[in-house]
């Protein structure tokens, strides 16, 4: 059996603290692209909120149209039936 030194303790101590080291940079970056991804979701929900505020302006605009042509051809035709009766 391998007998336990300093020098092997101290290589087995240095190992851990490099892994450790390794983790914190990973968990770093990981911290670092989460945040990235939260700013580019507010991002993209910011773009979809401006969206919304355009089609439902269209939509109106366009219901609106609807039935201001719907209202003058019913006027029209209001107008038509009473020339015949009179």
């Amino acid at each position: 059996m391998a007998e336990v030194t300093l020098d092997l303790l101290f290589e087995l101590t240095k190992r851990v603290h490099d892994e450790q080291r390794a983790l914190h940079n990973e968990m770093r970056r990981l911290a670092e692209n989460q945040l990235l991804q939260a700013r580019s979701l507010e991002g993209v929900r910011n773009s979809i909120g401006g969206l919304r505020d355009d089609l439902e302006l269209m939509l109106r605009t366009e219901i609106g149209g609807l039935f201001a042509h719907l209202e003058t051809r019913l006027e029209a035709r209001i107008a038509e039936q009473l020339a015949v009766r009179t």
